[in-house]
């Protein structure tokens, strides 16, 4: 009794209470002790254990799932990632490597480490300056028509080109209607019959029975001026003289 006394006043000073409420407090811990059936030493010592928050359970799993998301992406990454790519990674540390290892040798000297270092780097070089379009097809090789590309590769040569061929009909045709409208304007030319030609100020001229002026069309001409034996007509930007009773 003694001891729970000396005991009570212990906790009585380390708490700041008196020995009486202390003692209260005791008897009232063993009570519920007894009633929990536990011993009252265990019920004294024991203190209620601290349990962990929710939110940190649940931040705590956020951040192991976040970090799951990358790995899983940054794997499927590099699975993904081009062969060329991959070479030229393996390339590149391959030389750091050697790089490395010349360094770590002692007997050697700095330009074998470079030597050793570099053995490769005209690979490496040649590999960033590669131009892919020097291994395509010249743009003179290259035809609108891939299909005729194959039907002219066979032909022999001196075959002449078709676009100088096309250009070449459109002229010919160009200059067979012209050929066929002066042959047309000619025979048109050549039934008129100048009669009659009056000069003066407002000259006039009598054209198969017909009085023009200068300036008038008659048929496919216009009459360009009026002299005293001749009319000037112009038709399709060329010059006709027809005179009485011929024609030049």
């Amino acid at each position: 009794m003694e001891d729970w006394n000396r005991q009570d006043e212990g906790e009585a000073e380390g708490l700041g209470l008196p020995p009486s409420e202390v003692s209260a407090r005791a008897i009232h811990e063993s009570n519920a002790a007894t009633l929990l059936g536990l011993d009252a030493d265990d019920a004294i010592i024991e203190a209620p254990r601290r349990m962990i928050p929710q939110s940190a359970i649940v931040m705590g799993f956020v951040v192991a799932l976040a970090a799951g998301s990358l790995y899983l992406m940054r794997r499927a990454g590099d699975v993904e990632a081009p062969q060329t790519m991959i070479e030229q990674e393996l390339l590149i540390e391959e030389a750091l490597a050697q790089l490395q290892r010349a360094a770590g040798h002692t007997d050697t000297t700095p330009a074998q480490a470079l030597s050793v270092a570099f053995d490769e780097a005209d690979d490496v070089v040649r590999l960033f300056l590669d131009d892919p379009t020097s291994r395509q097809v010249p743009l003179k090789h290259v035809a609108k028509n891939p299909f005729r590309y194959a039907h002219l590769a066979d032909e022999p040569d001196g075959t002449p080109n078709d676009g100088l061929a096309q250009i070449s009909m459109a002229q010919q045709i160009r200059q067979q209607e012209k050929q066929q409208k002066q042959m047309i304007l000619r025979d048109e030319l050549g039934r008129m019959n100048l009669q009659t030609v009056m000069t003066g100020t407002a000259p006039m001229a009598m054209i198969s029975d017909q009085v023009v002026r200068e300036g008038d069309r008659m048929g496919s001409f216009m009459i360009a001026s009026i002299k005293p034996r001749a009319v000037e007509l112009v038709a399709e930007g060329n010059t006709y003289t027809l005179w009485m009773n011929e024609v030049n």
